[in-house]
């Protein structure tokens, strides 16, 4: 096992890895979007094909995988942002934010799904929410202000 293996936020540093997991995850919700049992982006599927729940699971696995990954590098990038005299009130308003945002996308969710009767179109909510992420995260400072 390489040294940098499994520990890509101290490779090249958290900003990317938390780059490349939202990029990710929003190519999971695009494909989710696009896909059925019948089709795939509008091109047919046999009949009792394999190929949808194949797709289901590789996105399932990407989520866990990427979802977990992100999670992890934005902890690392919040280390960067804090300093040591108040890291703690920093990492409470993270943890309090997190919870208080936490329905935002659950609700949008269902709104979209009621609203189009969908559940495909229903996901797509969450590639708006990943795409303000990226912009935003594009605008952070990798190495933070920790002093």
């Amino acid at each position: 096992m390489r040294a940098w293996e499994g520990k890509w936020d101290r490779w090249v540093g958290p900003k990317p890895v938390i780059l490349v997991s939202i990029i990710v995850l929003t190519a999971v919700c695009i494909i989710v979007v696009g896909m059925s049992r019948v089709s795939f982006f509008g091109i047919p599927l046999a009949a009792g094909s394999s190929i949808p729940d194949n797709i289901f699971y590789g996105c399932g696995v990407l989520i866990g995988g990427f979802g977990g990954i992100l999670q992890s590098a934005s902890r690392t990038m919040m280390v960067r942002h804090t300093n040591t005299s108040n890291s703690t009130q920093y990492f409470g308003i993270y943890g309090l934010l997190g919870r208080a945002t936490a329905f935002l996308a659950p609700a949008l969710i269902a709104y979209v799904t009621a609203a189009t009767n969908s559940n495909n179109l229903g996901v797509s909510p969450l590639i708006l929410l990943f795409l303000i992420g990226l912009f935003i995260m594009l605008r952070v400072d990798p190495e933070g202000d920790s002093s």
